[in-house]
């Protein structure tokens, strides 16, 4: 019996050893698969988002944000706002964006709330030689990428856009095929418009604007003011909105998304889009150059004033003219008017004559100290009515006209409009205040 005792003792002691090691084993495993696991996802963070804490990143914020947002849906596992949204503003390069939808990368694809400039697509042309897409994007090609020259640190926050170059009979939400990434900034596409809500949703604010899709006839889609997609052959002058893609370790300074208090990405602002006040008046820049910035009026004048009585060439010295009032009676009421800098301005013409080739227009230029918006200028204010410095023909009795819904009109030169005036100044004077709107840049 004492024997018997012995031997299953020992036969305990023995199952209870085993059973120690498979569970130090089964432990030990588990460390190592869940450790490696852990190391595999850190490393994949740490690639995605770089050495940033996802805490701080903008995707985190807005996924706080938007939790229990309705207009904040998962459709085909990309994150869009739809609807009537109005927690998606974000601020970059001082213009205000929408942001249109997070992707299964993190990567924030956004658009501009309003046109910022208003061209022709071109007739006839594949999307690569749309002057729109040369007018965004910077080439080999002279005069391009005149909108992507001023964003601010684009290799910092951006990378390439997805553009779909398949051709539709009807508007489609269907993934693309024919997909390229040739370009940083790109068109609306149509399956973000469908997947937003189409003309119910926050993309339809009464602007006319293309979209990056053809038809197989060759005509590009756009939007009207009611939200309806139409076709156009590429000669009507519509709004253009940039679509850009941020990446997704962008950090999150501030902001809640709404209009305004907008996300705020950027820790240095640039001097495009600032605000500039001389005297009484405030400008906003719109071109920067090494030395120069060109600053427009951010409203119009009060006045209203004839464009000319002979053609739509921008002479000084016509006493009857818009031209010859800005370089007298507007320049001389300025404080600072012996530090207007007197450059050329574009003065071409802009229509079938030249296939709408906004680089054409704006290699013809005119020497002045004060100016007026051009064709192919970027447009930041949000006035209408105004005359734009460039005819229809070469010294033509039309100009163009700036509407308040992104489409451009023309009226005869001897009738009365209201004014944007444009001026170009050196860097050096901008020495006071921060740029913002509540605390311009002061020239005194």
């Amino acid at each position: 019996m004492r024997s018997n005792k012995k031997i299953t003792k020992h036969k305990y002691i023995s199952i209870q050893k085993i059973f120690w090691l498979i569970s130090a084993i089964f432990l030990l495993g588990s460390c190592l698969f869940y450790g490696s696991r852990f190391i595999k996802l850190y490393k994949e963070n740490e690639k995605k988002y770089g050495n940033k804490n996802t805490n701080d990143l903008l995707i985190t914020k807005i996924d706080d944000n938007n939790n229990k947002n309705a207009n904040y849906k998962v459709i085909n596992g990309e994150h869009y706002f739809i609807n009537k949204a109005d927690n998606n503003y974000l601020e970059y390069s001082n213009i205000l964006f929408r942001i249109i939808k997070v992707n299964q990368n993190g990567e924030i694809v956004i658009i501009s709330d309003t046109p910022i400039t208003s061209l022709a697509y071109g007739k006839n042309v594949e999307q690569k030689d749309s002057y729109i897409y040369k007018w965004l994007n910077t080439s080999n090609e002279e005069l391009t990428g005149i909108f992507e020259k001023e964003l601010n640190k684009p290799n910092d926050y951006l990378i390439k856009s997805l553009n779909c170059e398949d051709k539709y009979d009807k508007l489609s939400n269907i993934e693309c095929e024919n997909i390229n990434y040739d370009y940083i900034i790109s068109l609306l596409s149509s399956k973000d418009y469908i997947n937003a809500g189409e003309k119910n949703s926050y993309l339809n604010n009464n602007q006319y604007f293309y979209l990056e899709s053809k038809n197989k006839d060759n005509k590009i889609w756009y939007i009207n003011h009611e939200g309806n997609t139409l076709t156009s052959l590429g000669e009507d002058i519509l709004g253009v909105k940039p679509v850009l893609t941020l990446k997704n370790n962008i950090s999150y300074i501030k902001g809640d998304g709404t209009k305004n208090n907008p996300y705020i990405i950027e820790k240095e602002k640039n001097l495009f889009g600032s605000y500039v006040k001389i005297d009484d008046y405030i400008f906003r820049t719109y071109q920067v150059n090494d030395k120069d910035i060109r600053i427009a009026l951010n409203n119009t004048l009060e006045e209203e004033y004839i464009y000319s009585n002979i053609s739509s060439y921008h002479n000084d010295f016509n006493y009857n003219s818009v031209a010859y009032y800005l370089n007298n009676n507007f320049l001389n009421k300025l404080s600072i008017k012996n530090k207007i800098k007197e450059v050329n301005w574009s003065n071409g013409y802009y229509g079938s004559e030249n296939s709408y080739d906004y680089k054409d227009s704006i290699k013809t230029t005119i020497n002045s100290k004060v100016a007026m918006p051009s064709i192919g200028d970027i447009i930041l204010n949000d006035e209408s009515n105004y005359f734009i410095m460039t005819g229809t023909k070469p010294n033509g009795i039309l100009v163009y006209m700036k509407t308040n819904n992104g489409k451009i009109t023309t009226k005869s030169v001897t009738r009365k409009s209201k004014i944007v005036p444009t001026l170009s100044i050196d860097k050096e004077l901008l020495k006071e205040g921060t740029g913002t709107k509540d605390d311009p840049y002061i020239i005194k």
